[in-house]
Formats: structure tokens, sequence, C-alpha cells
């Protein structure tokens, strides 16, 4: 009957242990949407391949004072992965590449940093990108320019939306749109599709 009881304690024990951290977790992401609890056909979260996911959240926290959020698993923590949450509630998860693929996601990398010349010339692999809205872009692009971070544009589209694109540190571009931007201020002159559309990338 005594090793009934202990096993009963030991099974209450560790079923409360799992209730904690579960609570702690809830505590931690309380204000952070859960892929779950959104409706259906919502999107949720952007995965992302990243060298280094530590310094690429650290870039975003710092810039684009995007705030990082707890990662729910230590299985995923134990590989470096970091998550951060966008103004409008979704995710973007960076997750670093596993042994071989390290080096060829490195050349990668490389290859598309040699051809968009530092972010300064449009190319095709600008296409696939997440996007958010600010108020105003002005202090980004400012920010940006005083710490010679390379970036796109911004680039004034006909119907007075004012776009930069974003080579996020060790990772993949980001675009970030407004209908407010002071070129005075945010020191980068702005440029029109009808320009950077004539010009080829190489």
């Amino acid at each position: 009957m005594s090793l009934c009881v202990q096993l009963l304690e030991s099974v209450a024990e560790t079923l409360q242990s799992w209730a904690d951290k579960l609570e702690d977790t809830l505590k931690k992401n309380a204000d952070v949407p859960q892929p779950l609890t959104f409706k259906n056909k919502h999107i949720t979260k952007y995965t992302c391949c990243t060298e280094n996911p530590a310094e690429t959240v650290a870039w975003l926290v710092k810039y684009l004072e995007l705030p990082e959020i707890e990662v729910p698993d230590d299985g995923l923590k134990s590989v470096g992965t970091r998550w951060i949450r966008l103004p409008s509630k979704q995710e973007l998860h960076f997750v670093s590449p596993w042994g071989n693929s390290s080096e060829i996601w490195r050349q990668h990398n490389d290859e598309v940093s040699r051809l968009d010349k530092e972010c300064t010339v449009w190319t095709p692999w600008m296409i696939n990108h997440p996007a958010y809205t600010v108020k105003d872009v002005t202090p980004l692009v400012k920010r940006l320019v005083e710490d010679k971070q390379p970036f796109f544009g911004p680039v004034m589209r006909e119907d007075g939306v004012y776009q930069i694109y974003i080579r996020v540190p060790h990772s993949f571009y980001m675009e970030v749109d407004s209908a407010k931007y002071d070129p005075e201020v945010g020191g980068k002159p702005v440029t029109t599709w009808a320009t950077e559309t004539a010009r080829s990338f190489i």
C-alpha cells in the first residue's frame, strides 16, 4: 500500500512540475497570440534561416524595435532558436542551419550579399520578404543611415507609400512601409519603382 502511495505522490509531483512550467511559459507569453488561438487561414508566423539567431534578433530589437519573445520549447532553445513579435502580433522565428548545411547557407548568404551590393541594388532575392507598416519611416531610415546599415530605398510607390527593404543580418529581407517620410531628416533621397525597374541588378 505504501508503495502505491509513493508512486502516486511521485506522479503528482511530476504533474505539478509540468503544470508549473506551463504556467510560467503562459505568463511570459501572456500578451503573445499563440498560433492555435488565431482563426483559421490567418498567417501566424514566418520562419527564417539565419546563421546566428541571437545576432539577428539583437539587430531587429535595436533597429526595428521589435520585441523578443519566449521560445516555449527547450529543444528549439538548445539549437539557438529565437523569436520576435511584429506589431501586427504575428511572429518571426529564426532557426540556424544544422550540420553540413551551415557552410552551404554561408556560401549562399555571401553570394546574395555580393549580388545586392550590400542591399543597395534590387535583386530577385528581395522579392521574397515579410512586411509591416509604421506611421513614419523617417526615424528608422535616420538610424540606419547614421549607423551605416545597408538598406534599399526609400522607394515611393505611386499611391504615396514609402517602402524600404532591409537585409536582416545573417538572414532575409524585410520590408517596412509608411505613408510618411521626410528625406531631409532621414538623410536619404527617395527613388521610384519606375527608376529602379529600369536598372539591371548585375
